[in-house]
């Protein structure tokens, strides 16, 4: 049985420091203590929700979940410690695990550590893990990453055990990354007694340097691929150590290529002098690995892992040995020690394997790891001796199986906690659902199996829950299946916030006696402060749940689902207001749920959230975030700080693919001509080294995984159908053939079989200073370049809160270009825009999170849209066309300061305008706004015919991009698997593309002209000027709009025009320099007769001359 040391998940931290009798949001100083802050203040910094400039310890609040959080300084934590220290209690204690996340803020240009080591009874500190954020920075905003390290030996009882958490720098030079931990726990076994099976006295996970507890003969490591010695694990710094899998901790033994440079090809690992008195059956169980590639002949005579034991000084016994099967391949188990491998294959997956040893009181063990070739690695990790005798009694407490059952809803009581913790249970009931380790179902594992009360035993009080989980710790005796009854002994634990029994005995009363799903309890979803009361129950959820969030599905298997639709950002529907937003996030939180496949840690393999015949989710454009769940039963249940369902064996669903349908194509816009805007997601082709600026490269990490991103890419723009196109994230280099942006044009012109497409020049190899830039391309088919491209790169603009000398961007430059549409002539500005994001600080005061939901740098994006506005208002192209169109990734949501100071400035987001408030291009953390927009000024808005957001990202799963490599440690991503389509759009990026239709009108004039003849010409009902070039009878029909009529004569000639439909009000009389002689009224008509030839000019519904408009020279034939 094990026990808690010590257990916190640092809800209640809220960054206000530590006290002796803690206050409302500090920690226990008697527990902890800090060096290496320059003072008081920094140890109480409050809240945040990372991206911090100033050195301290806060709280890192996660949509409801903090954790304890450390910004170090130039001269804060570096060096510092964070140390805890423990009483291990009264009892001794074995198998000491120390688990936590260790979250991160990758966000600068420095390296920084974060390692624990540990001291017993006030001894050396020991190595136990070891943390090092990347040098180069990332856009991944916070990762988690989970660390489990197991202490060897036992702990006598009152023990003094003390963590220190240590942070230095590493390399690299500026501000430092963030970092913290969360769910740290610190337990143990009983004893060192698991109440029976085989009980473990002697636990060697490597995690603390060789010396003591173990030697290695000879570590030595070339810096490729020999070696030998204890390694991180997977440490993909070299060669194979990254292909191996299922480490206990951060630390193995690895060996490849012994002779190569370290000297003999047989190293060993020695573990002395372990005292086995009082065990009678004692074994040794360690986890192997070696490569099991089918493309290799890896193994020859000789390589293997040989385990020898000695007793008690005696001789030296060979127990446990892996060789090749007599023929040059994998590693096998030898199980009768004959030379030769006959069991089970050593894989990259590692496996326990279990010796018997020889009698004896003090054991020295050898492992021998002999490899003489330059792929043939070895792996131990996880060294344990342990008992395999019964181990005298249940382990279980005072109570018998036989003993009355308690009721569930007792167990659970009316509150958050058990009023039955620590004390012996019995329970009864049915099984809901079956999720435990090692039984058939290799999928579903988290140690245990959920319990229901059967209907006539309930209670009638709705604050108490029905069902409970049996949690097993991997000691699976009984399998049971859903629909058994059961008996479970155990004792009451509250198991990070969930009510639970540790089990001691379990027996199946009755197999298969009811239909598990005969017992669901149909609810609609309670809000967050009463879920407590479905925990462990199998409930019917009698509503409609909407995917709203898949990130953690492709490495946690979970799923975010609300009700009543899809989740907006607060501001993207409303103004921005403190109160409003604290509301509305209440509001979100008790309209979402999590789902969950039934494994609680990393996968390493991709496998969907299933049902019992087949995936849930089976297409490459789903699961899409929008589409909608029918009625779903599934177990209420509780985990790593969230509600969340679990879904039982039994239980079948259906998806609503149609309530958001992947769309293969944009849908229309009312015109052939179109403009849009796209956000790339960091198309880079630098992928190693610096770019030509000296950034760090983003995007692909691969020649293969650029050209998937490229065939994703390309596939998107040709299927926009636009003219024009925007491009934001673009790596910021425009010279020379190896570009992106020219790169990117070759391949859209490669896929379309002719050179139609060209992006534009800015006339410089860089676009600002950042690492990406915007950028322009269009289809030269259609669209013409009028003039240059204009840069808006002033102080003034990329840091408007700066001191405007310091060279900081923080907004990307923009770019405006004019463009002609060749068809029409029409005209017309655009500008591509990037403006500062919502995540890490700009250090002015004003961007501050105001907590009203527009997020941090709120007041550098107003500003950057003041002077956008200002700057496009000065013709930056001196086009001298007043239609102009904005377009880019602003970092704002529609309601945000940002966007309303472009629209008090005259522009109208076309999106919201055409598609309604609903609209939406971006998702983060299950919430839908726009980011990416089109907005037209006055004059542009007529000619706008329709808008769309194409919502082919934003609702699709990250695993269906080009990535080849896991969102944390998966070495496998569906991708991998055959869902990636280069020729779908779907996932092309995390930004959806925004399409704008326009009917362009020119502002150059329509030219109607005759001949030197008899002409006849009709105008229509645009404004026209109409030429006549000289006839003894030319006749003009003029149709609507404000025409301009043209005199043309021919010398020695008599010439007459007649205008048949002359508007006074509208048109114009250009007599193209000739001299009036004298004119008279005809009725309806007027008639001019002209100086020169006798020429006349008749004007049909005009009876006085003073009507008339004259131009002296408006057209010059």
């Amino acid at each position: 049985m094990r026990r808690d040391i010590f257990a916190s998940d640092f809800n209640d931290f809220l960054g206000n420091g530590f006290g002796a009798e803690p206050a409302v949001g500090q920690l226990d100083s008697d527990l902890w203590s800090v060096a290496g802050f320059n003072s008081a203040a920094d140890l109480a910094r409050g809240a945040t929700t990372g991206g911090e400039t100033t050195g301290g310890i806060y709280a890192l609040e996660r949509e409801g979940d903090n954790a304890l959080w450390i910004q170090p300084g130039g001269s804060d934590f570096t060096p510092g410690a964070l140390t805890l220290t423990l009483d291990t209690g009264e009892t001794d204690l074995s198998d000491v695990t120390i688990s936590y996340d260790l979250l991160s803020l990758n966000n600068t240009e420095r390296a920084n550590a974060l390692n624990l080591s540990v001291s017993i009874n006030g001894g050396a500190f020991m190595d136990m893990a070891s943390f090092v954020t990347p040098e180069a920075s990332s856009d991944a905003g916070i990762e988690i990453e989970a660390f489990s390290v197991t202490l060897p030996g036992t702990l006598p009882a009152g023990s003094t055990l003390v963590l220190q958490f240590e942070g230095n720098d590493v390399s690299g030079s500026g501000s430092r990354d963030e970092y913290g931990i969360d769910n740290l726990v610190v337990d143990g076994e009983i004893g060192g007694d698991g109440g029976g099976g085989s009980s473990e006295l002697f636990v060697e996970s490597f995690e603390g340097e060789p010396g003591v507890t173990y030697t290695l003969s000879g570590a030595f490591d070339d810096g490729g691929f020999d070696f030998f010695g204890r390694f991180a694990a997977p440490d993909p710094a070299n060669g194979a150590r990254d292909d191996f899998n299922q480490f206990d901790g951060n630390f193995a033994i690895y060996a490849q290529d012994n002779d190569g440079d370290g000297g003999p090809a047989t190293q060993s690992i020695e573990i002395p002098n372990v005292d086995l008195t009082g065990y009678a059956a004692p074994t040794v169980t360690m986890a192997l690995g070696a490569l099991d590639s089918s493309s290799f002949d890896n193994y020859e005579a000789g390589d293997g892992i040989r385990v020898f034991a000695t007793l008690d000084g005696g001789d030296r016994v060979l127990i446990g040995q892996f060789l090749n099967d007599g023929t040059p391949g994998n590693l096998l188990q030898d199980t009768d020690l004959s030379g030769f491998g006959d069991g089970t294959v050593l894989t990259t997956s590692l496996q326990d394997f279990t010796f018997d040893l020889p009698e004896g009181d003090v054991l020295s063990l050898e492992i021998e790891l002999t490899s003489n070739d330059g792929f043939e690695p070895l792996v131990v990790d996880n060294v344990r001796i342990g008992d395999d005798s019964d181990g005298g009694g249940s382990g279980g407490g005072d109570g018998s199986i036989d003993d009355d059952p308690t009721l569930i809803s007792a167990v659970q009581g009316d509150g958050d906690d058990s009023p039955l913790v620590g004390e012996t249970v019995v329970i009864e009931g049915i099984v809901t659902g079956d999720f435990q380790n090692g039984d058939a179902d290799e999928f579903r594992n988290l140690g245990g199996f959920f319990v229901m009360e059967e209907v006539e035993d309930r209670d009638e009080n709705d604050l108490t829950s029905e069902g409970v989980f049996a949690f097993e710790d991997g000691d699976f005796t009984t399998d049971v299946s859903a629909g058994d009854k059961v008996r479970v002994l155990g004792t009451v634990v509250e198991r990070f916030g969930k009510t639970t029994i540790e089990v001691t005995e379990v027996r199946i009363e009755e197999a298969a006696a009811a239909d598990p799903l005969s017992l669901a309890v149909s609810v609609a979803l309670p809000d967050t402060d009463v879920r407590e009361a479905l925990e462990g129950m199998l409930v019917t959820i009698d509503e409609p749940l909407t995917f709203t969030e898949t990130f953690n599905y492709e490495d946690f298997g979970e799923a975010t689902l609300s009700t009543d639709g899809p989740i907006y950002q607060y501001s993207q529907l409303n103004t921005p207001d403190a109160v409003g937003n604290a509301a509305y996030q209440e509001e979100v939180a008790n309209r979402s749920i999590l789902i969950d496949d039934g494994t609680n840690g990393r996968r390493a393999d991709f496998s969907p959230i299933t049902e019992p015949d087949g995936d849930l989710f089976d297409n490459p454009d789903g699961p899409r975030m929008g589409q909608e769940l029918e009625p779903i039963t599934a177990i209420f249940d509780y985990d790593f700080s969230n509600y969340r369902l679990r879904l039982p064996d039994a239980a079948a669903f259906e998806v609503r693919e149609e309530t958001n349908p992947f769309e293969p194509e944009p849908l229309s816009v009312g015109s052939d001509y179109k403009v849009a805007s796209l956000n790339v997601l960091n198309y880079f082709t630098t992928i190693d080294g610096t770019t030509d600026n000296g950034s760090n490269p983003r995007g692909a990490d691969s020649a293969e995984e650029l050209a998937r991103q490229t065939d994703k890419l390309v596939t998107t723009i040709l299927g926009m159908d636009a003219d024009v196109i925007g491009l934001i994230e673009m790596e910021n280099d425009f010279e020379g053939e190896d570009a992106a942006i020219v790169q990117l044009v070759a391949e859209i012109n490669a896929r379309l079989g002719s050179e139609t497409w060209a992006y534009v020049d800015p006339g410089q190899e860089f676009v600002g200073d950042d690492a990406i830039a915007v950028a322009f391309i269009y289809d030269t088919s259609t669209t013409a370049l009028v003039g240059s491209m204009s840069i808006l790169d002033t102080p003034e603009f990329l840091d408007p809160l700066g001191d405007e000398t310091s060279g900081d961007g923080f907004n990307r430059a923009a770019i405006a270009q004019t463009f002609e549409e060749i068809e029409t002539g029409g005209e017309f500005t655009a500008s591509v825009n990037h403006f500062k994001s919502k995540g890490s600080l700009t250090g002015a005061a004003a961007d501050e999170d105001q907590g009203d939901g527009a997020g941090r740098n709120n007041a550098t994006r107003t500003e950057a849209a003041r002077e956008l506005s200002e700057w496009l208002a000065t013709d930056p192209t001196n086009s001298g066309d007043d239609d102009v169109i904005i377009l880019g990734d602003l970092n704002s949501y529609a309601r945000e300061t940002p966007i309303t100071t472009l629209e008090d400035a005259g522009y109208t987001d076309l999106a919201r305008a055409f598609e309604g408030d609903d609209v939406y291009s971006y998702r983060f953390s299950g919430q839908i706004g726009t980011l990416d927009y089109a907005l037209a000024n006055e004059s542009l808005l007529d000619q706008v015919t329709g808008a769309t957001t194409w919502n082919i990202n934003s609702d699709a799963p990250v695993f269906f991009d080009y990535n080849l490599d896991g969102t944390f440690v998966d070495p496998l991503r569906p991708t991998d698997q055959g869902l990636f389509d280069g020729s779908s759009p779907s996932r092309g990026s995390d930004h959806d593309p925004v399409i704008i239709g326009l009917d362009l009108e020119s502002d150059d004039p329509i030219v109607l002209t005759g001949t030197t003849g008899n002409d006849r010409i009709n105008g229509t009902d645009a404004d026209e000027i109409i030429q006549g070039l000289g006839g003894r009878l030319d006749k003009v029909l003029g149709g609507g709009g404000a025409d301009t009529f043209v005199f043309g004569d021919i010398d020695g000639r008599r010439d007459s025009l007649r205008i048949l439909d002359f508007n006074v009000d509208e048109d114009i009389l250009d007599l193209n320099g000739a001299e009036i002689a004298g004119s008279r009224s005809l009725g309806s008509t007027l008639r001019i007769a002209l100086e020169e030839d006798r020429d006349v000019i008749y004007l049909s519904g005009v009876s006085d001359i003073d009507l008339i408009t004259f131009a002296d020279d408006i057209f010059t034939s």
